[in-house]
C-alpha cells in the first residue's frame, strides 16, 4: 500500500481511512470481536478513543472483502452499513421548538432515515460492481416503485444502474435539504405549518428497502447489520426513536450496532417502554484497563498495531526498540529490586523476593527523586511498556502522543534521516505535556463553554476538585512507609449519596476513572471500584506500572474533597503520613 503521510503514528479518523489502510492498519484481537460479528442487536460501549469508529469502519463491505480476498459479496459473512452520526448535528434547535409529541417523533425519524438512506445509497454506489447486474437491476426497480416518483424511474435498458443510483442519492440529499429548509422556517412562524414532504419512517422505509436487498441473491446470507456510530450524540428524542427500533426486535432483517461512550441518552423507546438486555440486546464493554498479559490483550493489541505501521514505513526495529527506556533510571531501580531480593530473609514483607523487589523498587526510586532535591520531574516516563500502561487501555491515547513524538523527532531532524527510535527525553517531555493537557485544558473548556449551564459547570468543578485530591493522595501514598504504595483506585466504605455518585460516574464517562468492581471485606458481595486512569500518571507524578493496592474512603471524605481539595489535601499532607498510613491503616478515609 502506497502512503503519502508522512507520520507512521497519525490517527486519522477511520471514515476517512481507504479499505487499503483500514485492512492494513487494523490489528483483530479484540476479545469480544466475534460477538460483535454475529446477529442481533448490540451496544458497543467504549471511551473516546478507544477503537469503536476503527472496528464498524473495519465490518465493512469493502474492507472484508479485502479481509477474505474476494470479489463478491455474496462471499461475505455480512453486509453493514457505516453510519457515523457525530459528522452531522442532528440534534437540531429548531426541532425543541416543536411541542407537539407525535409531530416531533415523526420528524426526528424522518432525519434519522434520511441520514441512513444517505449512507445507505452512497454506499451502495461505491460497491454495486461486487453486486449481480440481475439483483442491482430488481433492486433498482423495486427502490423505483418505492419512492413513486417520476423522475426516478428505472427501467431496463432505457438507465444505466449507476445514473439512477445518482439520481436516487439526489432525490434523498434534496429530500434532506428541504426538511433542513422546513426547520429554518419554523424560526419565522408562530404555528406549525404542514410538512408536506414524504414522511419516512424505519418501519415502512428502511425495513422494505433493507430486507429486499438483503433477499438478493448475490448479497450475504443474513441480516445487514446497521452500525450507528457514536449514537450518544442524538438527541433524547431521536434516541427513544433509535430505543424502539431495537425494541421491535427486527433482526432477522437489521441487526442494529450502536457505538456510544457510556454517554446514550435513555433505554426507553418514545412510547415509555424500556428496552433490557439481554431480551431486546446485547452489551459490549472494549475498554481494557489491564495492560499486563496475565489480566488482558491490550499490550499485544498495542504491540501489533506499532509494529505493523513501523512495518509500512520500511522501519525495521521492534516497538520496544522504537521506544527504549531511559536505561540509567532502569539501572537504578534494578539495583534498588536487587537489595530487595538480597534483604528479603531477614526484611522481606512479601511472599517471595521477587514480590519485594516489584512491590518497592520504583516507588523507592520515586522517593529517592522526591527528596531534598524535589526532583521529581526527573522521573523519565519512556519506554514502550509505561507508554502502553499510560495509555490506561485507550488506543488513541498511546497514538496520538506517539504521533507527536515523531513529529518532534522529525521537526529536529536537520539532515532528513529515518528516525529510527523516538529518544526517551522526547517520550518523556511529550508524554507529561500530554499528560497536563489531556486534564487541564479540557475541564478549562469546561469553564469557558457558554453552552454548559452553571449546574454543569458545578459538576465539572466537583469532578476537578475530585481528580485533584485522588491525585495528590495517590502520591503521598506512593511516597509513603505502607506495604502496598502502588494505588490508584478507590471504593467506597458506604453507599455514596446520588450527587457524589453522579460525579464519579460522570468520571467514568468521561475516562477519567476507569469502573471494575471488588469483593466486600465481610464477603457480603462485591462493591464498585473506580481506578484513576494511568493517563494522568505523569500529571500526579505516579507510577503507572501497576495498581495492586486500593483505597477504601467514606462518602464524607469524598464530599469534602469535591468542595475543598486544598482543605483535605493540605490535611494529608500535614500529618506524619510515613507513619499515617501505615499505623492507622487509611483512618483518615475513615472518619
Amino acid at each position: 500500500m502506497q502512503r503519502n503521510k508522512e507520520n507512521p503514528f497519525s490517527n486519522t479518523t477511520p471514515e476517512y481511512l481507504s479499505a487499503d489502510e483500514v485492512f492494513d492498519l487494523f490489528v483483530d484481537v479484540f476479545t469480544d470481536f466475534p460477538n460483535m460479528e454475529r446477529e442481533g442487536h448490540l451496544f458497543i460501549n467504549g471511551p473516546r478513543g478507544s477503537g469503536k469508529s476503527m472496528i464498524l469502519r473495519y465490518m465493512q463491505p469493502d474492507v472484508q472483502l479485502k479481509k477474505y480476498n474476494v470479489e463478491k459479496i455474496n462471499k461475505l459473512h455480512y453486509y453493514s452499513v457505516y453510519v457515523p452520526i457525530k459528522n452531522i448535528q442532528l440534534d437540531l434547535t429548531e426541532l425543541d421548538r416543536i411541542n407537539n409529541k407525535h409531530v416531533s417523533s415523526a420528524l426526528n425519524e424522518l432525519l434519522l432515515c434520511l441520514y441512513i438512506l444517505q449512507y445507505f445509497i452512497k454506499q451502495l454506489n461505491d460497491v454495486q460492481t461486487t453486486v449481480s447486474k440481475k439483483d442491482l437491476h430488481e433492486f433498482c426497480g423495486f427502490l423505483s416503485k418505492k419512492f413513486k416518483r417520476s423522475d426516478l424511474v428505472f427501467e431496463k435498458n432505457k438507465i444505466t444502474t449507476v445514473d439512477f443510483l445518482k439520481n436516487l442519492e439526489d432525490f434523498i440529499d434534496g429530500q434532506f435539504s428541504d426538511f433542513l429548509n422546513y426547520l429554518k422556517n419554523l424560526a419565522f412562524n408562530e404555528n406549525i405549518p404542514p410538512f408536506t414532504n414524504p414522511l419516512f419512517g424505519y418501519r415502512d422505509t428502511i425495513l422494505p428497502i433493507f430486507n429486499k436487498f438483503k433477499n438478493l441473491a448475490s448479497l450475504p446470507n443474513g441480516p445487514i447489520y446497521l452500525m450507528l456510530d457514536d449514537a450518544d450524540q442524538l438527541s433524547l428524542v431521536q434516541t427513544s426513536i433509535l430505543n424502539s427500533w431495537v425494541a421491535m426486535r427486527s433482526t432477522d432483517t437489521i441487526s442494529i450496532k450502536i457505538s456510544t461512550q457510556f454517554e446514550y441518552k435513555t433505554f426507553y423507546t418514545n412510547r415509555g417502554n424500556k428496552i433490557d438486555s439481554p431480551h431486546d440486546f446485547s452489551e459490549i464493554d472494549i475498554t481494557t484497563i489491564y495492560t499486563t498479559t496475565k489480566k488482558g490483550k491490550f499490550k499485544e493489541r498495542v504491540q501489533k498495531i506499532v509494529e505493523r505501521r513501523l512495518k509500512l514505513y520500511n522501519i525495521d526495529s521492534s516497538p520496544n526498540e522504537y521506544f527504549p527506556k531511559n536505561e540509567v533510571q532502569e539501572a537504578s531501580i534494578k539495583k534498588i529490586a536487587t537489595k530487595y531480593r538480597k534483604d528479603w530473609k531477614e526484611m522481606g514483607r512479601g511472599h517471595s523476593p521477587s514480590d519485594d523487589a516489584v512491590r518497592y523498587s520504583r516507588p523507592d526510586y520515586f522517593k529517592s527523586l522526591a527528596g531534598k532535591s524535589k526532583s521529581s520531574y526527573n522521573y523519565s516516563y519512556s519506554g514502550f511498556d509505561q507508554l502502553v500502561h499510560i495509555s490506561s487501555g485507550i488506543i488513541r491515547n498511546f497514538l496520538e502522543p506517539a504521533s507527536i513524538m515523531y513529529g518532534e523527532c522529525k521537526s529536529n531532524n536537520s539532515d532528513e534521516a529515518p528516525i529510527t527510535h523516538i529518544p526517551h527525553s522526547v517520550q518523556n517531555m511529550v508524554i507529561r505535556k500530554y499528560s497536563e493537557q489531556s486534564f487541564l485544558e479540557y475541564f478549562e473548556k469546561k469553564r469557558r463553554d457558554q453552552k454548559i449551564s452553571a449546574d454543569g459547570k458545578a459538576k465539572y468543578e466537583k469532578l476537578y476538585n475530585l481528580l485533584i485530591t485522588l491525585g495528590a493522595t495517590f502520591r503521598t501514598i506512593l511516597l509513603s512507609k505502607r506495604s502496598e504504595r502502588r494505588v490508584f483506585s478507590i471504593a467506597f466504605s458506604s453507599e455514596p449519596p446520588t450527587d457524589l455518585f453522579e460525579i464519579i460516574e460522570l468520571g467514568g464517562k468521561l475516562g477519567f476513572l476507569h469502573i471494575s468492581s471488588i469483593g466486600n471485606k465481610d464477603g457480603t458481595g462485591r462493591t464498585r471500584l473506580y481506578i484513576l486512569t494511568r493517563l494522568l500518571a505523569p500529571y500526579f507524578n505516579l507510577d503507572p506500572t501497576s495498581f495492586a493496592g486500593y483505597l477504601f474512603v467514606t462518602p464524607e471524605s469524598m464530599e469534602r474533597a469535591m468542595h475543598d481539595p486544598k482543605a483535605i489535601i493540605a490535611k494529608i499532607r500535614k500529618e506524619e503520613i510515613e507513619d499515617f498510613f501505615e499505623q492507622r491503616q487509611l483512618n483518615f478515609f475513615r472518619n
